[in-house]
């Protein structure tokens, strides 16, 4: 399964460079013309704000971040986070990294951006389902309290019952 992530992540690169290319030379597929013009001010702060959600979630994590989660880790180093971005949702990082696409659709409103979006958001949801059944196996009922409080993308969104 690990290879499969591997190419997926590959695949995801390859398909932004080869649509930055595209979008150089005016050679994609737009959305539309009004509704999806390129808002790129719009777009580049979205990309940044997806980018610091990021950031701050990785170095909230601090010796916890792992790609990928490790079975043989019993507890990860810092225990469970529930501080910082981790307060407002169970996976921030994922989230950033939607938001980061959702300001790349902005950038280039275009058919593959919104292929791109949906495939990130199908994958990392599958992600995150994954994960959880580690962090329920690894802390228990702390983690159930928490994800009860906590929605797995946004807040009130995706708490466990």
């Amino acid at each position: 399964m690990d290879r499969i992530k591997q190419a997926a992540l590959i695949l995801l690169g390859v398909l932004l460079v080869w649509q930055a290319v595209g979008a150089a030379f005016a050679l994609y597929v737009p959305l539309g013309r009004r509704l999806f013009d390129p808002l790129p001010a719009l777009g580049t702060i979205v990309a940044f704000a997806g980018g610091s959600l990021i950031l701050s979630a990785i170095v909230t994590m601090g010796a916890s971040w792992e790609i990928p989660i490790s079975a043989e880790q019993n507890s990860p180093a810092a225990g469970l986070i529930t501080s910082g971005p981790f307060r407002f949702s169970r996976n921030p990082i994922y989230l950033g990294m939607l938001v980061a696409l959702v300001g790349w659709m902005l950038l280039i409103p275009a058919q593959l951006s919104l292929i791109i979006l949906i495939g990130a958001i199908l994958d990392l949801r599958y992600q995150a389902l994954e994960e959880e059944g580690f962090l329920i196996r690894t802390y228990g009922p702390d983690y159930a309290v928490w994800a009860r409080e906590v929605g797995r993308f946004v807040p009130w969104f995706g708490r466990l019952a």
